[in-house]
């Protein structure tokens, strides 16, 4: 009997062995899935790839693009745009703090995004505070615009392991969402939302960089309404200036 015993013991023990040498090298294998998606980031240089009519593999895709859009100019436009004629549904995520007050609101940033979008009915801005995982799980792929890796890359690779990690550290727990970084059109890098704040406010300085930095300017554009409408779409531009004008000399007046 004991030898019988033994006997169906044994392929017992041997698919027990096998199973945990197969998730160990499952295991193994997606930790340096995901190191990889680290070491090695997918960047989309300018032109991006070609929207192609027959793909399937984007026929039910999600994506999600993360900023802080504070406040959203052209390029960032451009970018979210190229995402809506490639994938059926976007989710433009104004990211924020919840511990921090702004002069101008994630709320007003989402309303300045919905007017310049208002044309693409599958695109939805909202703002979210904390984890982008937790609040938007449908997404299948984050994008994160970028100038260049080269500029960008070392404050982008931080969030890029909080988004790779973070669910499995964090929770909830599930697989972690791919991050793409999407580079922008050469033709705006050298617009910034800090350049934007401060000719809202009316830096002289402002206008001088615009200059060297290759926006076009001249004597008959000096006021700040003109420049900005090379830097955000005119659509908002009025809106842009009085918010990060008006709400910004407030809050500068008050500390």
């Amino acid at each position: 009997d004991d030898t019988m015993e033994e006997f169906h013991q044994l392929p017992w023990d041997s698919l027990t062995t096998l199973l945990l040498a197969f998730l160990g090298v499952s295991c193994l294998g997606m930790v340096g899935l995901w190191i990889g998606r680290i070491v090695f980031p997918t960047v989309w240089s300018y032109p991006w790839p070609p929207v192609m009519d027959d793909s399937t593999t984007t026929a039910t895709t999600t994506v999600l693009m993360g900023g802080s859009f504070n406040p959203p100019h052209k390029g960032h436009v451009e970018m979210i745009r190229y995402l809506a004629s490639r994938y059926p549904h976007v989710i433009v995520v104004v990211g924020h703090n919840p511990d921090k007050t702004y002069p101008v609101s994630p709320d007003q940033r989402v309303q300045l995004l919905e007017t310049c979008l208002s044309d693409l009915p599958h695109v939805t801005v909202r703002a979210v505070a904390g984890y982008l995982w937790r609040h938007v799980p449908q997404a299948q792929i984050l994008f994160r615009g970028i100038r260049t890796w080269h500029k960008d890359g070392p404050d982008e690779r931080h969030l890029q392991i909080l988004n790779t990690w973070g669910p499995l550290v964090c929770g909830p727990f599930w697989w972690p969402r791919t991050t793409y970084f999407l580079q922008g059109n050469p033709q705006y890098n050298h617009i910034s939302s800090t350049l934007i704040r401060d000719i809202c406010r009316g830096q002289k300085s402002a206008g001088n960089a615009l200059s060297t930095r290759g926006g076009a300017t001249d004597e008959a554009s000096t006021d700040n309404l003109d420049l900005l409408c090379q830097l955000v779409p005119e659509i908002i531009a009025p809106q842009v200036q009085q918010l990060y004008g008006t709400h910004v000399e407030k809050s500068s007046q008050n500390q």
